[in-house]
């Protein structure tokens, strides 16, 4: 039994490194599928499952690599401690803390979060300033986008919810006269 499971292994192993050799060289799920004997669901779980191992096998080899270098940084440390009176060989040292500070990641950078007034979202869209406008003007305005739809029209409002064909060309003309008055492009005027 345990020289069946082996076998199985090897086999598992061999058909990976076949099924990744095929996916690089640019083989599709179904061609590896037949050249492997399985179908295509099965070729795309066995290239699946050989990137994992190699990303596996990869991080393993990086960790090893870095408690390595880590090792050869604290050797050299050690050698050269006393004789830390040198400036050269405090220089030294100050160098190798910071490549074992670098190899422990101490001093990756810090995660910076921006946000908006009171922390809230950052606003992107330029909003109208309706203290611009004059209270009869700002009716003007509230009666031409009452008119084209809007429920309330001095809230925020998506350009999309306008229906402008309901106004005329000289409505259109005073509502983009109000909204350059309001330093905002204001919807875009163009007719069908």
């Amino acid at each position: 039994m345990p020289q069946e499971n082996s076998r199985r292994k090897v086999k598992s192993h061999q058909q990976m490194i076949q099924a990744l050799e095929l996916r690089a060289a640019g083989a599709s799920f179904r061609q590896i599928g037949e050249a492997l004997s399985v179908s295509k669901p099965r070729a795309f779980r066995i290239v699946r499952k050989a990137l994992d191992e190699l990303v596996e096998h990869r991080h393993e080899t990086a960790e090893r690599v870095r408690q390595l270098e880590l090792y050869r940084m604290d050797r050299i440390r050690l050698a050269l401690d006393p004789k830390k009176s040198d400036p050269r060989v405090a220089d030294s040292l100050i160098r190798i803390s910071e490549r074992v500070a670098e190899l422990h990641g101490l001093d990756a950078p810090q995660r910076i979060e921006a946000s908006g007034l009171d922390g809230g979202p950052i606003e992107t869209e330029a909003k109208p300033d309706y203290s611009k406008l004059t209270l009869e003007e700002k009716l003007q305005l509230e009666a031409l986008l009452n008119k084209t739809g809007v429920a309330c029209a001095l809230r925020m409002f998506k350009e999309s919810e306008l229906d402008l064909s309901k106004l005329s060309v000289d409505e259109l003309r005073q509502m983009k006269t109000l909204y350059e008055k309001a330093e905002v492009g204001g919807p875009t005027l163009a007719r069908s």
